[in-house]
Order: C-alpha cells, then sequence, then structure tokens
C-alpha cells in the first residue's frame, strides 16, 4: 500500500517529528519505506527518516507492506502530515 503524504511542519522532518514517527511505526508489524523522490528511507529508524532531509511543503510517500499496513498508513501518515 503507497500513499503519499504533504509536510506541514514548516521545518520538515527534523530529530522531533522524526522520533516520534519512528517510535510509532515500530508498534506495527508490517513492513515501511518511506520515499522522497528516489531516496528511501525506513520509518522505523529515526536517523533514516533524518537522513531523506525532508523539508516543509515536501511531499513523501509511505509505502507500508504486511499485515497492519492500513492501520500503520492511518497513524504514521497523521504523524507525517502533522510534522
Amino acid at each position: 500500500m503507497r500513499q503519499q503524504y504533504l509536510i506541514n511542519n514548516s521545518l520538515g522532518l527534523h530529530v522531533m517529528p522524526s522520533k516520534r514517527i519512528a517510535l510509532a511505526a515500530e508498534a506495527f508489524d508490517c513492513d515501511m519505506q518511506l520515499w522522497l523522490g528516489e531516496k528511501c528511507g525506513n520509518p522505523k529508524k529515526m536517523i533514516e527518516i533524518v537522513k531523506l532531509g525532508v523539508k516543509g511543503g515536501a511531499t513523501v510517500t509511505l509505502e507500508t507492506k504486511g499485515v497492519d499496513e492500513q492501520e500503520a498508513q492511518k497513524v504514521i501518515g497523521e504523524l507525517l502530515s502533522q510534522g
């Protein structure tokens, strides 16, 4: 399952929002990937989110695959949109 999200936080996905996303993502069993253009990171790892360099106003794609993929999209998608 793939869905795009607009990053509304003007500072982008810096350390604090990345930490919240990673902590929430760890609760899910499904495989996840977060895409910014051609760059990809594991949203279960804060450092990989930060390394993507997502700026405010950017659009990212969250890909989930597995048992709880829909719930993961809902929860992680909300956090991505909130920043």
